[in-house]
């Protein structure tokens, strides 16, 4: 059975009205077990010391493909995911030798060597083999923009991959990684890493599991926000009064979630030496996709970090 003894999952007895708290559900997360495609990870990790609570991974959400549902109401503030350092892969952690190189670098060598090799590690099995960020744009596809200072910013981007993976292959700890495989490892973690402390762990480390939850943007003026975010809501709305429209509101689907509170979170906690993902300042009920928010970001960062971009985002 999938089910490994860390686990804690309670299921949903009633599943309530769809969007009920501004979130969006989805059709397998009143399942009483995960996908079949996720089944292998799970057991792999809560062996490993994973604790997953109150929500499940689903290949059915309606925002980013997959994602993490509540299997059943989710308070505020409830930790639901929470990743032993054992289980994070870091540059710290890593085998490979730095000779000069970033700590950037010495994690995408060690994620190249483990998949060349053929590691059975499901977590490896289970990142996408393709990204969307800027850093795998063609010069033709960033020139549809007709933007400039795009353009030049994409080049950019672009000739500074080339050389770190010049300097890469130099070292000989991955002489044999072609440009696409480099990048690919270099997505991986700028798209998926979470802030780890501690010297040589300025990538941060990858989270098994943890990463599938999607980014939802800070939801708007609530004291939780940080002050830049309430200042730059604040000001956004003042504007958009002067010019006699309503406030811009992010959202999700076709529900608005611009008051509905902090999205979840991520954090290392020192005490139990684990990364822990909580829900936020707002609730889920069960069947909707729990989202975190990364921080503030614009479209042109998110575009060129993440590979996606919002609506009614500057």
């Amino acid at each position: 059975a999938w089910l490994a003894p860390r686990i804690v999952f309670t299921w949903p007895h009633n599943s309530p009205t769809a969007g009920s708290m501004g979130g969006q559900r989805s059709s397998s997360a009143t399942a009483c077990e995960p996908p079949a495609g996720f089944v292998g990870l799970l057991d792999w990790a809560t062996r490993r010391g994973l604790i997953l609570r109150s929500c499940v991974p689903s290949e059915e959400v309606e925002e980013g493909g997959r994602g993490i549902v509540a299997t059943e109401r989710v308070p505020p503030n409830t930790a639901l995911c929470e990743i032993p350092e054992r289980l994070i892969l870091t540059a710290r952690r890593s085998s490979v030798k730095r000779l000069g190189l970033s700590s950037l670098d010495v994690l995408a060598v060690e994620l190249l060597i483990q998949r060349k090799r053929g590691d059975t590690n499901p977590y490896l099995s289970s990142l996408p083999t393709t990204y969307t960020n800027l850093h795998h744009w063609s010069a033709r596809a960033a020139a549809e923009l007709q933007c400039q200072d795009f353009i030049k910013h994409h080049g950019r981007l672009r000739d500074q991959a080339l050389q770190d993976w010049k300097a890469v292959r130099e070292t000989g700890g991955c002489a044999w990684c072609n440009f696409e495989d480099y990048l690919w490892a270099r997505s991986t973690i700028l798209s998926r890493s979470v802030y780890i402390p501690g010297p040589g762990n300025e990538a941060g480390g990858l989270v098994p599991v943890g990463d599938m939850f999607n980014y939802a943007p800070p939801a708007g003026p609530d004291p939780p926000l940080p002050p830049c975010f309430l200042d730059f809501y604040l000001r956004d709305e003042a504007e958009a009064k002067v010019d006699g429209q309503e406030a811009k509101r992010r959202k999700r689907g076709s529900e608005s979630t611009y008051f509905a509170g902090v999205s979840g979170s991520g954090a290392y906690d020192e005490k139990s030496e684990c990364f822990i993902f909580r829900s936020g300042q707002r609730g889920y009920e069960a069947g909707e996709q729990i989202f975190v928010t990364y921080g503030m970001y614009t479209n042109r960062s998110l575009l060129e970090i993440y590979g996606f971009l919002l609506e009614d985002n500057p």
